[in-house]
Order: C-alpha cells, then sequence, then structure tokens
C-alpha cells in the first residue's frame, strides 16, 4: 500500500508529489486501484483491510491519500457521498463502487473483482 500524506510547511511540495505518485498509479494500464481517504482512526483500519486485499495481487493497488488536498477537484468527485471512504476504480480509472469504513474483507474483495471486470457504478 502507498501512503500518501502532507507534511507540516512542506504541503506544496507534499500535494505535487502525492499527485504525481497517484497519477504514476492511475496510468498503469493493468492495475486497479483502490484509493482510501482519511486520516481517522476508522480509516486506519479500513486502510489496513484494503491492503490485506490488494497486497497479494499484483494486478492490485491500494494507495490511502491522508488528506485530501493532494487529491485533484475532479478526483474528489470519487468521493462524493460524505460516507465513502475509499472507491474501487476500473482500468480505465472509472469509479466501480465507494466504500464505507464499516466495509468487510468481503465488501473490499468484491469491489475490487468488479473493478477487475470494468463493472460501473
Amino acid at each position: 500500500m502507498r501512503i500518501l500524506d502532507l507534511r507540516e510547511g512542506r504541503e506544496d511540495e507534499d500535494v505535487a508529489f502525492g499527485r504525481r505518485a497517484l497519477e504514476m498509479e492511475l496510468e498503469h494500464p493493468a492495475r486497479t486501484v483502490m484509493i482510501v481517504l482519511g486520516s481517522e482512526a476508522e480509516v486506519s483500519k479500513l486502510a489496513d483491510r484494503v491492503a490485506s486485499r490488494a497486497d497479494a495481487f499484483p494486478w492490485r493497488e491500494a494507495v490511502w491519500v491522508r488528506d485530501q488536498r493532494i487529491l485533484t477537484a475532479a478526483q474528489r468527485e470519487w468521493f462524493d457521498d460524505v460516507a465513502t471512504r475509499a472507491v474501487a476504480l476500473d482500468f480505465a480509472d472509472r469509479k466501480v463502487e465507494g466504500l464505507g469504513v464499516d466495509a468487510d474483507l468481503f465488501d473490499i474483495e468484491r469491489a475490487f473483482l468488479r473493478a477487475q471486470q470494468g463493472g460501473g457504478a
């Protein structure tokens, strides 16, 4: 799992780095990506569960974005519902499914599988 965060006093530099790192993951033509957003304790637990379903498969990538300023305005729209804390993206970087902090391993696996199959939200 890749973790992107901002450091105090270096926010501009970290936003630029985070956007490049995220874009690099999204541009991979044969990888499904799940992005987790937030820094709260519940999000941390969700990120652990997402990583457990992504790390074992080379065609899956999990990215934990701890500060929403790293996301572009278009990427923030993936989290349009206040309860959405993770999104599964297909190979064309379209949102397939949003997950809340209460998503279990089955929910996460199902979202990854739907993204791999190209199922839209």
